[in-house]
């Protein structure tokens, strides 16, 4: 039986692997979820049981703070290792990050990396009504937060029980 973190890790490198396709399904269908377990934590928005899911939280007993995984469309410079300066914004809250890009041959698509203290800015951020606006150099891409509350809140619990 695998663990929440082997589910995790494998969803994310399906996730990241077939990113590009996965905006022709219906819009709809996108939505925030979470799953915790005492291994760890993983809150996305996407497609569950699909390989589409462009933003990824996640923490882990063995990890200090959360992980964010973006993947998006990359620009005419992405190259591995690069480095990114990242601004996830909703409402008046926001949270800047250093972010590790990786670009995915497969499907064109560059997924960036990085890490988050755990605090109660990112909570701020799901509780915000509206949209979660994220910022990578002079792109924005916009993610609607409908559901991101509830779907949190487990995400958020398990993580602070593990001590991220």
């Amino acid at each position: 039986m695998t663990t929440l973190l082997q589910r995790g890790r494998a969803l994310l490198v399906m996730l990241v692997a077939f990113a590009q396709w996965a905006p022709t399904l219906a819009q709809e269908d996108l939505a925030w979820h979470g799953y915790e377990d005492s291994e760890g934590a993983l809150l996305f928005y996407g497609i569950p049981d699909s390989d589409y899911a462009p933003l990824v939280f996640s923490c882990s007993a063995d990890s200090a703070g959360i992980t964010f995984t973006y993947t998006m469309t990359p620009g005419d410079h992405a190259a591995d290792g690069m480095e990114q300066d990242v601004r996830l914004e909703a409402g008046s809250h926001q949270i800047s990050l250093k972010m590790t890009g990786s670009r995915l041959e497969l499907d064109d698509s560059f997924a960036l990396e990085g890490r988050l203290p755990f605090d109660d800015q990112l909570g701020n951020l799901f509780a915000t009504h509206g949209s979660l606006l994220v910022f990578v150099g002079d792109r924005a891409a916009e993610f609607p937060l409908k559901g991101a509350d509830s779907a949190a809140a487990g995400f958020l619990a398990a993580c602070r029980t593990m001590g991220s």
